[in-house]
């Protein structure tokens, strides 16, 4: 796959949501000159978990802004990162990388002082960097960034982070952060279109830019706003942060804006994907990449008739059925479909889909005659689909690459009324979540693990009033599952 940038450069700053962020006239200005990642979100709270899941695709076990060696043995964090893609320990490097760190101290210790903060220096996190004195010169002042372009020698990946007060963290010249968030971002402002990006910088976004040709930037937060509140401290409303996609990419077209969902994880599949360097076989892995720098963007195509149909009893083929149910289901890279014959022909049938090509339909004929409506999901080990028997019973069937379509049975426990049933994975596609009907309403049960939990019914507010019968929908958006339902 051909790379759709040759350098990419990460600026990360600090704690503000995305429309207080819109709200300065600089950073509503920039975003105007490239992609603006209008759905963006960081990974969590606090700072540092959002570097570390920057550059490792999983947050690691940290919770805090604390030095991760101050817990446990105190060591450093011994998972792989991005360095482990862009430098193996052995063989030679398929891309070069530099973190630039503004006022970097200069050695791997750890820092809570202004101006530098370890905490917002993802490498320093892990022992792979640390251990490795070819990695660690890696991580040099941000002033190295002007003379390394000057010299030709922007690295293919480079990291920039601000020192405390220029990501605006805290006030320039304090420890000090103030409600009245405008001020911080205007601080970021000023900084970012006066020095880094000013004439005396990158002189940068424009046709006179000192970045290399093919460069894509990008500027991005850490997390959403931290907002104090007595007794404790809290993050208020979504993590949704400003993020914009600069550079003289094809892709990049000033005014563009991106309303699908992204996120760090997103950012670090779309680096890895670019210079094909594999995953970290974390968070990234299960993460889109941001397609449409190739070009690439959802769109409904043109509606296409199944073929072939099934074989009727006579032997002659016949339509798809369709009036009675057909669900679909994803597993292992392929879509797979389950439909139920209408009529004198109430059996199911199945068959799936590689993104080109349906294979030919066949008789499920472990399942049977189906007597209601039917569910079905995937997780990272297998497919299931849930459905009414013919004796009435909520029954389920799971299939694997390995097994095939295996022995069906009973959804333990459910006492489930022949109504629509809803079925959604969750957990990053590890376990499912099953909603159906019971005579005194909605109730729920999770499977993982080849085991159900015992049902638990549904008693958010106005849940108990949902209308018998009432058609579900269940989806995953980010750490939610959404249930729709008539009340």
């Amino acid at each position: 796959m051909a790379r759709v940038f040759d350098h990419v450069l990460i600026i990360m700053f600090e704690n503000e949501y995305r429309s207080y962020v819109m709200a300065n006239p600089y950073m509503r200005w920039l975003a105007g000159q490239g992609i603006d990642m209008a759905n963006y979100h960081g990974a969590m709270h606090p700072s540092q978990t959002n570097y570390i899941a920057s550059a490792a695709g999983q947050l690691c076990g940290v919770t805090s802004d604390d030095d991760p060696r101050a817990a446990g043995s105190g060591a450093v964090l011994d998972a792989k990162c991005i360095v482990d893609l862009m430098q193996p320990a052995e063989g030679a490097a398929p891309i070069s990388w530099k973190a630039y760190m503004e006022n970097y101290v200069g050695e791997l210790t750890w820092v809570a002082q202004p101006p530098y903060y370890t905490k917002h220096n993802p490498f320093y996190m892990f022992d792979s960097v640390q251990s490795d004195p070819a990695r660690v010169a890696r991580i040099v002042d941000a002033k190295q960034l002007l003379r390394d372009i000057a010299a030709g020698e922007m690295p293919n990946y480079a990291w920039l982070t601000p020192n405390i007060w220029n990501d605006g963290h805290y006030l320039r010249g304090t420890k000090f952060a103030p409600n009245i968030r405008y001020l911080l971002v205007n601080q970021i402002a000023d900084w970012l279109e006066h020095e880094l990006f000013g004439p005396a910088g990158l002189n940068f976004p424009g046709p006179e830019s000192k970045l290399p040709a093919n460069t894509l930037v990008v500027v991005t937060f850490d997390e959403a706003d931290y907002e104090s509140v007595p007794g404790g401290s809290s993050y208020e409303g979504p993590n949704q942060i400003y993020t914009v996609l600069l550079g003289d990419l094809d892709a990049i077209v000033p005014g563009t804006v991106i309303r699908e969902g992204y996120n760090h994880y997103s950012l670090l599949r779309t680096i890895e994907d670019n210079f094909g360097l594999g995953t970290l076989g974390t968070n990234d892995a299960a993460s889109g990449p941001m397609r449409f720098l190739r070009g690439e963007h959802f769109s409904w195509s043109n509606p296409a008739n199944l073929a072939p149909p099934h074989v009727g009893d006579d032997g002659t083929y016949v339509p798809l059925a369709t009036t009675t149910g057909i669900v679909l289901g994803t597993y292992s890279d392929r879509a797979y479909m389950v439909s139920q014959g209408d009529g004198t022909d109430a059996a199911a049938y199945w068959n799936s889909f590689d993104g080109a090509r349906w294979t030919d339909q066949q008789a499920l004929t472990s399942v049977g005659t189906i007597s209601g409506p039917m569910a079905m999901a995937g997780t990272r080990s297998a497919l299931t689909l849930v459905y009414f028997d013919a004796g009435g019973v909520l029954s389920f069937v799971t299939y694997t690459d390995a097994s095939g379509w295996g022995t069906p049975a009973a959804v333990p426990g459910a006492n489930a009324s022949v109504a629509p049933v809803a079925l959604a994975s969750f957990a990053d596609e590890q376990e499912l979540l099953l909603v159906f009907h019971t005579a005194a309403g909605l109730a729920s049960m999770t499977y993982a693990d080849g085991a159900w939990s015992r049902p638990t019914a549904i008693v958010a507010a106005n849940v108990s009033q949902v209308m018998p019968g009432s058609s579900l929908a269940l989806a995953e958006l980010g750490n939610l599952l959404l249930l729709v339902y008539v009340d």
